[in-house]
This record gives C-alpha cells, sequence and structure tokens, in this order.
C-alpha cells in the first residue's frame, strides 16, 4: 500500500508540476513539448533499407583470401578469372573479370559477374534479381566488395578513361518502361564504387535512342561516348522494329562530372530527306524545304523561286503548314510505295519520289487512301 501511494504520489506530482509550468509560460509564448513528441517523430522515421544479402554473400567468400591476388581472389570463389573485359554481361555465365587499375593504386580492381541462381544455393527463397554485378578492390586489409548498379541479363560493361590516371567503368542496361539502353559510370572511391554520372537521372542530359549501339573513343585524356540509333523526329511518326526511318548519331564528351551532348549527325536516306522537308514547312520556313526539291520538277514550273514555291504550297499543300503528325507506311516487300506516308487526320496518302541520290523530291503524289488502297 505504501508502494501504491508512492506511485500515485509521484504521479499525482508530475501532472501539477506539468499545469503549474503551463499556468507561468508568458504570454504568446508555445508550451514545452511533451514526451510524447519524441515518440511521433520516431515512428514517422523511415525503416533502413534492407540488408543487401547478396552483397553479404560475396562479402563472406573474400574472407578468406588475405593478399592482393587476383588468381587467389578467383580459387577462393571458384571462378574463371579473365583478362579482358567482355561487354555482355550474360555472355559466358558467372566469371571474374579483371579490369585494371581504376584510380591509379597498386593493384588491379576485379569486376565480379554472378548469377544468382547459379550461386545461391542456399535453399533460401529465390534471388530478387537474376544477375548481380560487384565491383572487388584490395583495401590494404583484405578484399572489399561493393554493388554497380542493378542489372539485367543483357547488360554491357566497359572500361573507358576519365582522365590521365583515372579510369572508369560504364554499365549500359536498358531501361524498364522503354527499353531504350542508358549508361551509367563508375569510378572507385574508399575501395567501392561509387557513381559519378547516370543517364537516367533527372538532371542527366543523355537521350536514349530505339535500337541503339554505345561506343567510346579517345580522342583526348577522357573518352568520348558516341551514340547510334534509330532517330525519332516527332512529325514523321515510324513504326517500332519497322525498316522504314534513319539513323542518329550523337556525340558526348566528358566535362568532369557529366557526358553532355555535342554533335549530332543524322544518315542521309530518302526518309530523312521527307522529314527535313515536313519539318522545315511546318516551321514555315520556306527556303529550307525548297533547298530539299527538284524545283521546276516538283512544282511542274519553268522558271521557280522560292516565292513562287511558297505560294504552290500554300495551295496545293496546307496541311504541311498546319500542326499535323504524318505517318510512315511500312510495305513488306520492295515496292514503289517504299517511302509512302499518310495523314491519318484527313486519310491521305502521300507518294513521294527521289532523286538517285535520295536527297531531293522530285514529286509528291496525294491521293485519299480509298483511292490508295483500291488503284
Amino acid at each position: 500500500m505504501v508502494c501504491l501511494a508512492l506511485a500515485l504520489s509521484l504521479v499525482s506530482n508530475g501532472h501539477a508540476s506539468q499545469a503549474t509550468g503551463a499556468s507561468r509560460q508568458p504570454a504568446g509564448q508555445a508550451p514545452p513539448a511533451t514526451q510524447d513528441a519524441p515518440a511521433a517523430q520516431q515512428a514517422e522515421a523511415p525503416e533502413p533499407p534492407p540488408v543487401d544479402q547478396d552483397l553479404l554473400r560475396v562479402q563472406s567468400a573474400l574472407a578468406a583470401v588475405k593478399a592482393p591476388n587476383v588468381r587467389a581472389l578467383a580459387a577462393a570463389l571458384g571462378l574463371e578469372l579473365r583478362k579482358e573485359v567482355d561487354t555482355t554481361c550474360s555472355a559466358a555465365g558467372s566469371r571474374l573479370e579483371e579490369v585494371g587499375d581504376l584510380d591509379g593504386g597498386r593493384f588491379p580492381e576485379v569486376v565480379l559477374i554472378r548469377q544468382l541462381s547459379e550461386l545461391d544455393a542456399s535453399g533460401g527463397p529465390p534471388p530478387s534479381e537474376s544477375w548481380g554485378l560487384f565491383l572487388l578492390a584490395w583495401g590494404g586489409a583484405g578484399w572489399k566488395a561493393s554493388r554497380l548498379g542493378a542489372i539485367t541479363e543483357s547488360c554491357q560493361i566497359q572500361v573507358i578513361q576519365l582522365a590521365r590516371r583515372r579510369r572508369a567503368i560504364v554499365v549500359i542496361t536498358p531501361r524498364e518502361e522503354d527499353n531504350l539502353l542508358y549508361p551509367a559510370v563508375y569510378g572507385l572511391k574508399g575501395h567501392e564504387a561509387a557513381l559519378l554520372w547516370d543517364g537516367q537521372s533527372d538532371n542527366s542530359l543523355f537521350h536514349g535512342t530505339a535500337q541503339s549501339v554505345v561506343k567510346f573513343r579517345l580522342t583526348g585524356t577522357a573518352a568520348e561516348m558516341v551514340i547510334t540509333g534509330r532517330a525519332d523526329p516527332g512529325l514523321l511518326d515510324f513504326a517500332s522494329g519497322g525498316r522504314r526511318g534513319f539513323e542518329v548519331t550523337t556525340e558526348y564528351h566528358w566535362d568532369g562530372r557529366a557526358y553532355v551532348p555535342g554533335q549530332t549527325h543524322f544518315t542521309a536516306n530518302p526518309d530523312y530527306t521527307l522529314y527535313q522537308f515536313i519539318a522545315a514547312l511546318h516551321l514555315h520556313d520556306f527556303r529550307a524545304a525548297y533547298a530539299l526539291v527538284a524545283p521546276a520538277k516538283f512544282m511542274h514550273a519553268d522558271a521557280p523561286t522560292v516565292d513562287t514555291f511558297r505560294q504552290y504550297v500554300q495551295k496545293n499543300w496546307p496541311e504541311f503548314l498546319d500542326d499535323q503528325i504524318f505517318v510512315a507506311r511500312e510495305t513488306r516487300a520492295s515496292t514503289a510505295d517504299d517511302f509512302a506516308f499518310i495523314l491519318p487526320e484527313k486519310h491521305y496518302v502521300y507518294r513521294p519520289a527521289f532523286s538517285a541520290d535520295g536527297k531531293l523530291l522530285i514529286d509528291l503524289v496525294r491521293e485519299t487512301e480509298a483511292a490508295a488502297d483500291n488503284p
């Protein structure tokens, strides 16, 4: 009873003390925070990231290797060691690939390409990813493992130079929502992989293209990135995976922090000429459009000029001066309609004819879709 009375007395005194403290607060000043506030803040704290079990397994296997010997490393992991980087992750299953000295230190770094389904014999739940990519670096007292991003079976790896004594690893992966290739550049910091630049980040100036090929070439102290792929011009739609269209090549240079775009080149072919013609008229740039046609043949005129060309377009092709999206027509085999295109809104079909080199329009015929399908 004495203990119960004492406890009640302490509670009572505590409430009385709080009440007294509240009554002494100066006007306009907020009362002191209650003891419940820290608990509420703790409840709102974000959950810690999940433990990377795959990374822990790799690091545990590395613990047995006490020297910066890559052959001993390969023996401890039970994997083949390759002296050159194979660009495709899934080319030959799990393996080690020596990438050389990335940071100018004394020891080479190694990339571990790990097919998780092959090496995870723990009997636990299957891994969330079928492939893992890790950078292994000697830290002075042992080997350290770190992730090189989330990868897929079709990822690509390249080793490039960023400065005189600084190299980096480029991991190229297809983005899930559009299957376009995006590169990410990793350096070495504190014997661990550090992301230097990501083509998918919000502030990146990288523009992915369909059916692209990513290459690097050394033109100075830092490697230049060259992306070649299928152009997506916007005003003239080409079917995904179709034979129509033209290629675009963009050169990116390293500015010390990121790859930024430089020059862009387009493959010259009839589809590119067609796109240029449509784009020029869309912008009402009659002089640029005039330069893309054989004026006398196109206008059926003896002495054409830019001004008479403008009048000719305004009279005969007014839809090209509006905000219209044209669609390239696909054909199963090579025909006279190889470069036909349509305007779905008006059910028009256009049949262009080009010069021998494909750089000039010499004729353009317009029909309705019904007439075109039933000649």
